[in-house]
Formats: structure tokens, C-alpha cells, sequence
């Protein structure tokens, strides 16, 4: 029923905001997943309107249901916003039914040592060798046997051989019985003396004899037991767990005159009703766009990486050496990421301070790089770089030449922030005033909230931008 909501609000209009949905999603799933999002933030808006506002509206000029929304502009208008806004490029967003919730994401942990080895952030541990592995002392004229109370999965079987921590060879079994090792770590003879008994009915053993002139004083091995349900046997399990999503009230109030409304109307100047919605468009728009720089400023602890362009001129023609070596420090940047999170990560948003945008500009089409002709703030998308959206910031506590490189994954499960929504705008009471009594106040308010996860998704880099790229305030 809610994705039907959408359809029915944004009408004829509904293609074209799925296009733009798309345009800010990192794959097919993140934009199917923000729809429903979007869907249900929708439906629990018009549940809690209904229920207060008593069907008394002072922007939507129609009952709001599920049966009718014809006429319901400002509601239109924030579903716009959401595809409007920044925080697709830098969030997880979700839905809450309640105003605090949690997002939850998984972890890999062990079993056998209950140690993380797979995070959402973060570096894997190589779990599947080292907590199977077992060493054991070499003495040579002393065969090794291990017996097991669970059959041996064939061609399991590995050990590296060591002296004072030294490698000195390697063995293997070829899942035929028969062990295949670096030569003189094993004794050579015909048949083998060195075997192993994959499954005796309800157990195994390996017997290694060493080669007499082996050098050698430990043994290290690893094998997979055929249990399913042994609880020895080590498995990857995975593990919930949660950031905090706390939503506040976002108010964005409106005045009105009841006179000047109804000229508007008179004369067909304006619908009063689009007037607003689109100011509590813009302005929602705007609100979102300063929480989640917020969010992401205040909550980065990484470092910042700088690369000096300054002694380069435009005057000299060094332009095309410019942008080589701004493209070529963004692709460091991106490696620096893919470092801290071991997940392969690409950039998918960027965040920049205005004199930076310049360098942007100079980069050519062919090299990736698409301007933005629609942008309707000076803090909105600036562009496109290889389809990665570039976001203008002139927030003071980007400095100068500030770049943020951050990754959000493909599935738009984790990001570098969460922008949990539990209400959209929903209208206020009208309020009259008794000294202008043709005046008016209302408003809507949301309930939504930005908050940060992980410097490791982030990297922050500073350009020194050569001097002639600059604009300098003449002395008059």
C-alpha cells in the first residue's frame, strides 16, 4: 500500500522522481530500499496527521488519505525533498517507528574463539587458518601421529615445517592417501611410511615420518574435520549490532495572511497553498542538507592528506598537469579508504570547499567530469566526477582546499552516516493573533535526525590551489 502512496501523490510526476532517485542510489537495491523508506515515512506522516489535525489543513486544500491525495501539494513537495537533498550521497537512511532506534548491521565472529573476523568496517582476520592451525615439536626418529575423533576431509590437510622460525618445506595430502612434501622433510621409502587414514568409521589419524637428515624442530598444521556438528570444528557466525538513531523535532514555522491569500486567489496571481510548499520544500531541503554536514564534519577523526598545487600556473599553461595531479591525489585518496576498510571500497560522494569546485571545473568532459546546470543552492551538487556526485560546502569548518571522500556500499547498508526519519513535515495547529487578526501561524515539523558512524569511510584532503586559480579581493 505505501509504495502505492507515492505513485498516487506524485501522479504523472512519479517517473521522473524514481529517475532521480536513481540518480543518487549506489546500485538497484539502494534505490528499491530508500523507496520503501521513503514509503513508509509517507504512510506513518498521514497516519499521525489524520489523527491530530482532525482533517484540517492549512497547506494540503484536501482530505489526506490513502483514497485521496489529490491537491495535497506540500506533501509532494517533501517527498521531493528527499530526493532533493544530500543525504542519499553520505547516508543510510531508514525509517524508525518510534522517535529512538537502532540500525542494525551485522558482524563475522568465530565460534571457536569468538573473535571478530569479519566487520562491516574494518580489517578481516584470516580466521579460517590461523585458529585451525596446530603446532607441534619435531623430533627427528620420532614418527608424528595425530589421531582424530572425526574423519578428515580429504585434501584438507597443510603444514609448513620450521627451523628457529625459519620455513624449511611444506606438506600436503592429495587426497588419496598419500602425503606430497618438499623433498628431504619426509622419509623417502616405497611404500610411504608417512600416511593418512581420512576416516576409520568414526575417527582418523595422519602418521608423518621424518627424513633422517631433516633439520628441523616444529610443525605447524591445519585440516578440516568432517563434523557438522562438532562444536570444535570453527565456523563463521554472524552477530547484530547497532548505532543509535535519535530523532528530534525539526521545525521550519510559516506566517500567513488570510487576506493576501485570498487576492492571490482573486486575481490568479498564485496559489497561496504551491507559494509555501515550495518555500517548505526549499527550506526542508536546506535543513537536511545543514544536519548532515553537521554530522559529517563534527563526527570525521581521520587525517588530513594535503597535496601542494601551487607552484603551478595557469599563466605558464600548466592546466592539463593541474588536473593530472588532482585526479591522481583523489585516487590516493580513494585507495586510503579502501585501506582502513579492506572491503575494496570506491568512492561514491564527495564533499568540497567552493575554491575547490574550480579545480573540478577545469577538468574536462572526456576525463569525467559533468557540471551540474540545475543546481538550486550555492551548498548542492556542484557536479559529477565519473559519476560520483560532488557536493559544494562552504560550512566553516571546511578550510580552504577541503575535500571529504567518503563510501557508502553498494547494498546503501553502511555509510559514513544514518539519517534516521520517523516522522516527515507534519503540520502544526494553526495559531491566530488577536492583534492582527487576518494574520495567521502554523508550520510543520519533522522528527528525523543525522548521526555518524565511521572515520574509516571518510578520508579529508587538502589542496593548495595555485595562486592564479584564486579570486583576490582588490583594495579599493
Amino acid at each position: 500500500m505505501a509504495v502505492n502512496l507515492i505513485d498516487k501523490l506524485l501522479g504523472k510526476n512519479a517517473t521522473q522522481f524514481d529517475q532521480r532517485l536513481a540518480m543518487l542510489s549506489v546500485s538497484d537495491i539502494d534505490r528499491e530500499n530508500r523507496r520503501r523508506v521513503y514509503s513508509s515515512v509517507l504512510e506513518n506522516t498521514l497516519d499521525l496527521d489524520t489523527k491530530i489535525m482532525g482533517g484540517r489543513r492549512t497547506f494540503s486544500g484536501a482530505s489526506v488519505s490513502a483514497a485521496n491525495l489529490s491537491g495535497t501539494a506540500i506533501y509532494s513537495g517533501i517527498m521531493w525533498a528527499y530526493v532533493n537533498n544530500i543525504a542519499p550521497i553520505f547516508c543510510v537512511e531508514r525509517a524508525t517507528d518510534a522517535p529512538k532506534q537502532q540500525l542494525m548491521y551485522v558482524d563475522m565472529y568465530d565460534i571457536l574463539k569468538n573473535e571478530l573476523i569479519v566487520p562491516n568496517i574494518g580489517p578481516d582476520q584470516a580466521w579460517a587458518s590461523e585458529s585451525n592451525r596446530t603446532s607441534a615439536t619435531i623430533v627427528v626418529g620420532t614418527p608424528l601421529t595425530v589421531m582424530g575423533g572425526f574423519p578428515i576431509t580429504p585434501k584438507s590437510f597443510y603444514a609448513e615445517v620450521y627451523k628457529a622460525g625459519t620455513l624449511v618445506g611444506t606438506i600436503q595430502d592429495n587426497g588419496r592417501g598419500v602425503f606430497i612434501a618438499t623433498p628431504g622433510i619426509l622419509e623417502a621409502v616405497n611404500p610411504p611410511t608417512s600416511t593418512i587414514t581420512y576416516n576409520t568409521g568414526s575417527a582418523s589419524t595422519f602418521t608423518l615420518t621424518w627424513d633422517s637428515a631433516l633439520v628441523a624442530d616444529k610443525i605447524v598444521y591445519a585440516l578440516n574435520w568432517d563434523a557438522t556438528a562438532q562444536d570444535e570444528t570453527n565456523a563463521g557466525v554472524g552477530k547484530v549490532d547497532y548505532f543509535n538513531m535519535t530523532t528530534e523535532p525539526m521545525l521550519i514555522p510559516v506566517q500567513r495572511n488570510l487576506v493576501a491569500d485570498h487576492a492571490m486567489a482573486k486575481q490568479g496571481i498564485i496559489n497561496a497553498d504551491d507559494l509555501y510548499s515550495n518555500f517548505v520544500q526549499n527550506e526542508y531541503t536546506k535543513a537536511i542538507n545543514r544536519t548532515v554536514f553537521d554530522a559529517l564534519l563534527q563526527g570525521y577523526q581521520g587525517n588530513t592528506y594535503q597535496i601542494d598545487l601551487s607552484n603551478f600556473t595557469l599563466a605558464a599553461g600548466n592546466w592539463e598537469t593541474i588536473v593530472r595531479a588532482f585526479l591522481n591525489a583523489l585516487a590516493q585518496g580513494e585507495n586510503l579508504i579502501a585501506e582502513q576498510t579492506y572491503k575494496g571500497a570506491k568512492v561514491t560522494g564527495i564533499l568540497a570547499h567552493p575554491n575547490t569546485i574550480q579545480v573540478f571545473d577545469l577538468i574536462p568532459v572526456e576525463s569525467g567530469w559533468i557540471k551540474n546546470t540545475d543546481s538550486t543552492y550555492f551548498n548542492d551538487v556542484a557536479g559529477w566526477l565519473n559519476g560520483v556526485p560532488v557536493v559544494r560546502c562552504d560550512d566553516p569548518r571546511m578550510n580552504s582546499g577541503d575535500i571529504m571522500l567518503t563510501h557508502r556500499t553498494q547494498d546503501g547498508m553502511i555509510a559514513p552516516c544514518f539519517h534516521g526519519i520517523f516522522l516527515g513535515p507534519t503540520e502544526l495547529p494553526v495559531i491566530g493573533s488577536f492583534k492582527n487578526i487576518t494574520n495567521y501561524a502554523t508550520g510543520l515539523y519533522s522528527m528525523e535526525g543525522v548521526g555518524f558512524t565511521s572515520s574509516k569511510l571518510c578520508v579529508k584532503l587538502n589542496v593548495v590551489l595555485p595562486t592564479d586559480l584564486q579570486l583576490t579581493l582588490m583594495a579599493i
